[in-house]
């Protein structure tokens, strides 16, 4: 099983993860962002979300995929207490499954609001265990 950990790094927040799969990894990272926004422990899984995302190289994907969370997470309110991924390496894109409840004040224990997953020291390889390091701009 796979996680994560968030790292520290100047005024912006880190989080590492590593994962048997890419699929793994990315869910941890998903998981490790969306930690810093609330605790994933008081989101109740209510709902269910199907989000997709394609991208020109796996690198792009890592970032595209977080900050479509984000904007699910900004322009509807939702947030995943989990995330399941399907990875095709050869799209270079993820089908993901985000089981999670639309979010509002009174209901989330609060965080560090997130604006943005960067390319700034992103850090993607794989070989026997994936690892996924990305920089969140806070």
């Amino acid at each position: 099983m796979g996680t994560f950990h968030l790292v520290d790094h100047k005024a912006d927040v880190g989080v590492e993860a590593t994962g048997r799969t890419f699929a793994e990894a990315l869910e941890c990272a998903s998981m490790g962002m969306l930690s810093v926004i609330t605790d994933p422990g008081t989101v109740r899984p209510h709902e269910r979300v199907t989000v997709s995302v394609a991208s020109d190289d796996i690198d792009a994907l890592v970032v595209d995929w977080l900050n479509e969370l984000l904007y699910l997470h900004e322009s509807d309110g939702f947030i995943p207490a989990k995330v399941h991924l399907t990875f095709d390496s050869e799209a270079v894109s993820v089908k993901g499954t985000c089981v999670g409840e639309r979010v509002y004040p009174e209901h989330r224990t609060p965080g560090t609001a997130v604006k943005a997953a960067t390319y700034h020291q992103l850090e993607v390889s794989g070989n026997g265990v994936w690892r996924i390091r990305v920089v969140l701009d806070v």
